[in-house]
């Protein structure tokens, strides 16, 4: 980056510097904590050394020392030979944008208008961070360089997509609005409206609604139209031909809108925090960038196409897998410097495959294993219903299920990252997306990664942070413990990584009471002991896989007739550990049912044991899958009925 770029790198620094001060002052009552003009306060050149005084003071600071930035990167694009106009523009109008906000400012001071001057404070921080976003992006395509920074927006060979750029355009305007209304309820007052989503109780509108609560209310329907806009931009994104750095952009800017959302309701019914409004300023700050971002990629022209106007037309065909090429004949220029002997030429451009939406989204929905999910979402709820002896609240169940299935996704995604290889080996995973190499895997990991943060935040502002922390914990123990570590290392890969599964339930209990009692770890040991049985006898039938691919089950390592003997040992202490539940709170019904399922577990496992045949280990593979289902089905029964 050269020193423009750089100037205005640091503009934009500054600038966020200055939306936090003032996103700070404003939520503490600080603003205007100095009275008089910056540089002075209270008629000194020193601050009071008090927390209101101090961040006044600094905030003006930052404000100023932007300007001055500003003021000497404009001045410098006028010397640049090499800086285009649209350079030059936004350098200049962020300098007059500034100026004229200073200028405002001095005369709204000892007038009415000194509180409207300050409530537009945030509008022009924004305004201001997102023009030098957009200053630093083409001083870089005016030098080339960074090259990454200088391809934003010219990387599509699909042109520019009008709807797209209207709905950016609507995200843009709409934020700002968010932002400024935002701002104006928002100054460090209790929250007008402390219900979420409705405004008071179960009503959307009060009956005597204040001007500050129609204000607020405005600025939830202002966030509900930059919400349409912003998933209508992702939606778009991802069901026509675009850009891959616009689609990741789309990506980003949808999970940071949930983010906002949450933050935002959470906000509201904590009762306005100072720590969880900086948050909800962060997250917002960071969504503007995106989508301001987005904005930049999808109005920006393409250089990426090519024409002529004596050409042929273009033909193209299939080719292998993953590969489209497409021929351009050329007629040979009469008088050119450069002949070509053979007469006209044939261009070959060879260009990724356009695979439909829908595969693409099937992919990656695959490589979060539904089926797993299933399972792990039926001990997660019927934990929370075992927990709360009843139904818990609706929203309380939406949130648990949701964030739980986004975790459990997350760690299986991950999983499917780091085992790519020996994935690729087996036939029962050669055809997943990442051994098939159908998504790159920096997709791939950034996916996972996504989704196992989107859990722990919904699940930290949704239910609590003990919920949270238990899937942070159960999908950092499945990932780096269990996949990178134990599972191509010991053959005991199974059953110290079995923990990791057995989390589930403790989320769930966790999510409803805040803390884990002995049932609850009980239930966790239930899903521990039934690891290691249900996986062996699934190896017992995939045995030569797992060998190709030097994967140290238990069966490749001690042989079938040691792994048969395992699974009866673990079946019967999972016989034990189930009835172990009675003592600590689940009744008759559940014990007659607990010793029914697990007679059947067991006689399965010892007939495995006493006949080895593949036909059994698939019995006793199939009735695993049922049986946590139907353990926990008898333990829900017992307590909502008993008690």
């Amino acid at each position: 980056m050269n020193r423009l770029g750089r100037l205005a790198l640091s503009a934009a620094v500054v600038m966020v510097l200055a939306v936090m001060l003032g996103g700070l002052a404003r939520m503490t009552g600080a603003e205007p904590a100095c009275s008089g003009t910056w540089p002075r306060c209270d008629g000194s050149w020193v601050p009071a050394f008090a927390a209101g005084p101090l961040i006044d003071y600094l905030h003006g600071f930052s404000l100023a020392l932007s300007l001055l930035i500003a003021v000497v990167t404009a001045l410098l694009t006028r010397r640049a030979a090499a800086t285009s106009r649209w350079s030059r523009l936004i350098a200049w109008s962020a300098v007059g944008l500034l100026a004229g906000a200073r200028i405002v400012s001095l005369a709204a001071e000892g007038s009415g208008l000194a509180e409207s001057a300050h409530a537009a404070g945030p509008l022009l921080a924004m305004t201001l961070l997102g023009m030098f976003v957009a200053l630093c992006w083409s001083l870089a395509r005016d030098s080339g360089f960074p090259e990454w920074l200088a391809r934003l927006g010219q990387v599509s060979y699909f042109g520019r997509d009008p709807l797209l750029v209207w709905m950016t355009g609507l995200a843009v305007a709409s934020l700002l609005l968010v932002i400024a209304s935002g701002a104006r309820s928002g100054n460090g007052l209790p929250v007008p409206c402390p219900s979420w989503p409705l405004c008071v109780d179960d009503r959307l509108v009060p009956d005597q609604p204040t001007a500050a609560i129609w204000l607020h209310l405005g600025h939830r329907g202002l966030s509900t139209i930059a919400a349409v806009a912003v998933i209508a931009i992702a939606v778009r994104a991802w069901t026509k031909p675009a850009a891959a750095i616009l689609r990741r952009l789309s990506l980003g800017a949808a999970g940071l809108l949930v983010v906002q959302i949450l933050l935002g309701g959470d906000f509201v019914t904590a009762g306005g925090p100072v720590w969880l409004g900086m948050l909800h300023l962060v997250a917002g700050a960071a969504l503007w960038l995106t989508v301001v971002s987005l904005a930049i990629v999808a109005a920006a022209p393409s250089r990426a196409s090519v024409t002529h106007a004596a050409a042929s037309p273009i033909v193209g065909r299939r080719a292998t897998p993953g590969r489209a090429i497409v021929h351009l004949n050329v007629p040979a220029a009469p008088g050119a410097a450069l002949a070509v002997a053979a007469g006209p030429a044939a261009i070959s451009l060879r260009l990724p495959e356009i695979r439909a939406w829908r595969v693409v989204t099937a992919d990656y929905v695959a490589l979060t294993k539904p089926g797993i999910l299933i399972l792990l979402l039926v001990t997660t709820f019927a934990a929370m219903l075992i927990a709360a002896t009843g139904v818990p609240a609706f929203g309380l169940i939406c949130v648990t299920i949701v964030g739980g299935a986004l975790a459990a996704g997350g760690a299986n995604v991950l999983n499917c990252y780091i085992d790519r290889d020996i994935d690729a080996q087996m036939t029962r995973t050669r055809h997943r997306a990442t051994a098939a190499n159908r998504i790159p895997p920096p997709h791939v990991l950034g996916f996972g990664i996504g989704l196992t943060a989107l859990a722990i935040v919904l699940l930290g502002l949704g239910a609590n942070w003990v919920a949270s922390l238990l899937a942070l914990t159960g999908n950092l123990y499945y990932v780096l413990v269990y996949t990178r570590w134990l599972k191509r290392r010991t053959p005991h890969n199974i059953v110290i990584g079995g923990a990791a599964g057995a989390v589930p339930p403790l989320v769930g209990w966790a999510a409803v009471t805040g803390e884990l009692s002995p049932l609850a770890w009980a239930l966790f040991a239930v899903i521990f002991m039934w690891t290691p049985p249900h996986f062996w006898a699934l190896a017992l039938l995939k045995q030569g896989e797992y060998g190709r691919a030097a994967v140290p089950m238990l069966p490749v390592v001690a042989g079938e007739a040691e792994t048969r003997r395992q699974i009866v040992i673990y079946s019967t202490l999972l016989f034990l550990v189930c009835l172990m539940l009675v003592p600590l709170g689940l009744g008759p019904l559940y014990l007659v049912a607990a010793i029914i399922i697990n007679a059947v577990f067991l006689g399965l496992a010892l007939l495995l044991f006493w006949r080895p045949a593949k036909r059994l280990a698939r019995r006793l593979f199939l009735w695993s899958l049922w049986y946590l289902a139907l353990i926990f089905l008898a333990a829900v029964v017992d307590r909502l009925l008993l008690g």
